[in-house]
Order: structure tokens, then C-alpha cells, then sequence
């Protein structure tokens, strides 16, 4: 009896433990940002150099807020018919990220504070009115995608969860996190993670641009540049900067700078073709992107930027 009760004890222990995991250069690809055609596509080609290196297991770092499901489809597809093992690791995957974790094949961990969120889909269709027709066969193909993914979540419960209790649960938003998530079924297991030397000390510039309009001097475009740690443990910023750049010229009025040595080069017209004549916008914007940057997780919330300058009246 005694035996049989120190074997369960055991048994209970191990179900569940954490597996400790190392990230290197050559074994993990992150997903920090949200579910789109740009980053899924990023994504895959990282994926691709790595599936014919020597490690036996890929780890595809999710910290993503979600986003097109399409994107995410593609992404799921894609791991489905990889080469080797790939393992998710959890840190923050909402909506279409949660998605994923389920849809990918491999082993889905999860690190003890990590979350685990999903709610019901959400966008819009269109289609000819007539008869209605084209609007009901789309919405029935929407149906079934999403019928798709809760009983393919649901399956990877094991029996934990009902397709009616997860219908439920995710109605109001299902939130779970660490040990809980791998309790619901939800993950697999709890992993101690951590970086190689070589991956913490690796740094990774991001320069974005997104044309904004027309001036008088020329076009306009929001520059986002920063670097981060290719670590994906690491979520802080190491230095940032946002600027409004002449697409043309290349002159550039920087709206918020940390850590950058960049001159800031400025329009020589008297009317000026950045924002920053009228301070109070110049504030706003500033106060935004200082927010932001206070209260973030994670950093695409950086990227959010590039829309709070978009209603400005350029010069």
C-alpha cells in the first residue's frame, strides 16, 4: 500500500513539470507582434533556414496579441507539414495566437507566468445583397472555420474540456495562465526557459515605415526605429526612435528619440513641412508614444505609434 501511494505521489509530481529549454540562434523562432500576413510571413522564412540545420526541435516563441486569422491559417499550415518537431513556447498568445499553440502539432509550452486567451472572432463580410445568397454562403464558410479550430482545441484537451464548456469559456474571453492552462489542457506542459549567451547579447534593429501622405515639400512617412534583444525572454526596447521623414530627401523631424545618435535634420522652408510648429499636437504625440512605452508588454505596442500621428494636418 505504502508503495502504491509513494508511486502515485510521484506520478502526480511529474505529470505537468516544467522542462527546462534553452534558445539559441539556430533552434528558436520568435513571433513578437501581431498575427499578420508580414509577420507570419517573416515567420515562415525564418522556420525555413532552420529546418534542415542539426537541431532535433524547433521552439516557436509566441508573443503575439492575435490578429488576421487568415495569416494564422497559413502559419498553422505551414508548421503542419514541417520537416522536424516544433514546440510551441508560450509567453503571451491571445486570440488567433491561442490558435496556433492548438493548431501547430508539436508539444505546446508554456512558461509559468505565461497567457493563454482566446474569445469569438470578430470582423465583418460582404458580398451582393440580391437574394442574400452570397452573404450566407460566406458566412457559413466563416462558421466553419471557426468550428474547425474549437474542436481542433477542444481535441487537444484530451477529454479535459467539452466543446460546450470551451464554447462557453471563450464567450466572455477565456484567460489562463502557467499551471492552469496545462491543468485545462490548454498546454502541455510548464518549461523553465532561458537564452544562450550568444542569443542574449545578439541585438535586432527593426526599421519601419509607413507612408503617411503629401506635404508641399514632398511625401511623408512615420519612421519607427528600435532595437530589442533577439532573446525572446527579453521584451524591453534597448533604444527607440519616431520621426517624420521626407520620403524624398530623407529629412527628418524626430518626434521622440532615446538612445539614438541620429542628426535631426530640419525642413528650411519657414512654414516647415514636419508637425512641430503647433506645440500642442507636438505634446500629444509625444505624451502617446511616452505612454505607450510606460505601460507596454510587449512591444508592438511600439508599432501602435505609427497611428497616433495619422490624423495630424501636414503642413
Amino acid at each position: 500500500m505504502k508503495i502504491l501511494v509513494l508511486l502515485m505521489a510521484l506520478f502526480t509530481f511529474s505529470v505537468g513539470a516544467a522542462e527546462t529549454v534553452t534558445f539559441n540562434e539556430d533552434n528558436t523562432v520568435s513571433l513578437k507582434d501581431a498575427v499578420m500576413s508580414g509577420s507570419v510571413t517573416q515567420t515562415i522564412n525564418e522556420l525555413a533556414k532552420r529546418e534542415s540545420n542539426s537541431e532535433p526541435v524547433i521552439y516557436l516563441v509566441l508573443d503575439t496579441p492575435g490578429g488576421s486569422v487568415f495569416a494564422g491559417l497559413n502559419l498553422i499550415h505551414y508548421l503542419k507539414g514541417y520537416k522536424k518537431p516544433v514546440k510551441t513556447v508560450t509567453i503571451f498568445a491571445a486570440s488567433m495566437g491561442f490558435q496556433i499553440v492548438n493548431g501547430n502539432p508539436g508539444e505546446r509550452l508554456i512558461v509559468d507566468t505565461g497567457v493563454l486567451m482566446s474569445h469569438p472572432m470578430s470582423g465583418g463580410i460582404g458580398g451582393e445583397l440580391g437574394n442574400g445568397l452570397s452573404l450566407d454562403n460566406r458566412n457559413g464558410y466563416i462558421k466553419e472555420i471557426i468550428d474547425t479550430m474549437d474542436k481542433q482545441a477542444v481535441a487537444r484537451t484530451k477529454g479535459k474540456v467539452s466543446l460546450a464548456e470551451y464554447q462557453k469559456a471563450y464567450d466572455n474571453e477565456l484567460w489562463t495562465t502557467g499551471q492552469n492552462a496545462v491543468d485545462k489542457g490548454y498546454a502541455d506542459a510548464v518549461t523553465q526557459a532561458s537564452c544562450s549567451d550568444g542569443l542574449s547579447a545578439s541585438v535586432e534593429t527593426i526599421d519601419d515605415r509607413e507612408f503617411i501622405g503629401f506635404s508641399m515639400m514632398g511625401p511623408l512617412a512615420l519612421q519607427i526605429k528600435y532595437e530589442v534583444s533577439k532573446c525572446p525572454l527579453q521584451m524591453s526596447i534597448l533604444r527607440y526612435q519616431v520621426a517624420i521623414v521626407n520620403a524624398a530627401t530623407e529629412e527628418r523631424f524626430v518626434l521622440k528619440n532615446s538612445g539614438y545618435e541620429i542628426a535631426e535634420k530640419k525642413s528650411s522652408s519657414e512654414r516647415g513641412m514636419y508637425i512641430g510648429q503647433n506645440k500642442s499636437e507636438s505634446a500629444e504625440i509625444e505624451k502617446t508614444i511616452e505612454a505607450s512605452l510606460r505601460y507596454k508588454t510587449f512591444q508592438f505596442y511600439l508599432k501602435r505609434d505609427m497611428n497616433s500621428v495619422r490624423g495630424i494636418n501636414w503642413f
